[in-house]
């Protein structure tokens, strides 16, 4: 049997050979590392250079769109950055919005100007395709050229609105009648479809439009710029409404105007004579009806008794007795009236005074009377 010793040796020479092993797969990874960043290096030069290849045959390639018609037909010159976004279409109606999303488009994907009329005309459908056609085929006459400004000022002339609505008057004139959401949302679309306005001036027509009672809770901070304007209006709004959900609802008291049914009430006088003369032969003393227990009368009436000999009142003054104010545990806890009970108690050969209080959260000893005990 092998010793000890030899064992060790064995063990030794093969985690020699495993050590060497590892060394070798090291190096291996650490060729093959090198190959794939060598490699894609290059293929990040080919694909820069293929980029600018595009982006300069792109850009130095002329419009030849009145000549032929082979533009619509062959691929857009546009590349997506990104396939999923979407760009919105348009058939009739008040182009505003289509126009500010169609700009959107244009400037996160850095559209260049010569590209923008083509790939807008792309996606105009029914009667703006029909329009669109019209309007290329007058340029194409004339040979002059359609520039994005030009297409913008076209398309606004034929689905924009019309002139009758003045929106720098309507801006400067514009007033809250609803909720601030509503008014925040007419102000801001014609703001959209203004031009020349300065952030003073905006500031101002929004904050004279405000509802006085907005307007004054953030007139004191003087917002600089219509953003932070629109945020301080926000946040007094909000705390407006807050304080209206927690008022509480105050019953109004409704008198009842309506007289009764049976008619009005009479009121009949009954002298002393009369009262006993009724007693006697047991007649009701409100009608002549036979009085039994339970009776009411078909009519009801208002009785006034008078007597013989009149009467006069004597109202009792009391003294006024003039009492030193105190000040009393309720009244410091701010408590409408007592809700103590006031009771002896004997602690010792000491005779005190407590002042019980279910509602009470605290327990009082005076000074002295704890020195003492």
């Amino acid at each position: 049997m092998a010793s000890n010793k030899e064992r060790i040796e064995q063990l030794e020479a093969g985690i020699g050979s495993i050590h060497d092993n590892v060394s070798c797969i090291e190096m291996g990874m650490a060729d093959k590392f090198q190959q794939l960043e060598t490699t894609l290096h290059c293929l990040m030069e080919t694909v820069s250079i293929s980029r600018e290849e595009v982006v300069g045959s792109t850009g130095g390639r002329r419009r030849d769109s009145h000549h032929s018609g082979r533009a619509e037909n062959s691929t857009p010159m546009f590349q997506s950055k990104f396939a999923k976004l979407e760009f919105p279409r348009f058939a009739a109606g008040d182009p505003t919005m289509w126009l500010t999303k169609v700009k959107q488009f244009f400037d996160y994907q850095e559209t260049p100007g010569t590209q923008k009329v083509q790939y807008a005309a792309y996606h105009l459908e029914d009667e703006a395709n029909e329009w669109w056609q019209a309007t290329k085929r007058a340029y194409a006459e004339e040979e002059a050229e359609i520039t994005w400004e030009v297409f913008e000022e076209e398309l606004w002339a034929r689905f924009g609105p019309t002139e009758c609505e003045d929106f720098d008057e309507a801006l400067s004139k514009i007033k809250q009648a609803g909720t601030f959401r509503d008014y925040q949302r007419e102000f801001e679309r014609l703001v959209n479809k203004v031009q020349g306005w300065t952030q003073k001036a905006l500031v101002g027509t929004f904050m004279g439009g405000l509802h006085p009672a907005i307007a004054d809770g953030i007139r004191m901070f003087r917002p600089k710029s219509l953003k932070e304007a629109i945020s301080l209006a926000r946040m007094k709004d909000e705390q407006l409404q807050r304080q209206r959900r927690t008022q509480p609802n105050t019953p109004q008291i409704q008198r009842n105007t309506q007289q009764n049914s049976k008619g009005p009430l009479t009121t009949k006088r009954l002298s002393w004579e009369e009262i006993r003369k009724k007693r006697s032969l047991g007649l009701c003393f409100s009608c002549d009806e036979r009085y039994t227990p339970g009776h009411k009368c078909r009519q009801p009436q208002l009785l006034l008794m008078e007597g013989e000999s009149g009467w006069e009142s004597s109202e009792m003054e009391e003294p006024l007795v003039e009492q030193e104010p105190e000040i009393s545990l309720y009244a410091l806890a701010g408590w409408s009236e007592s809700r103590t009970m006031r009771i002896y108690a004997q602690i010792g050969q000491h005779q005190l005074v407590a002042l019980i209080d279910s509602g009470s959260t605290h327990n009082f000893i005076s000074e002295k009377m704890a020195t003492m005990l």
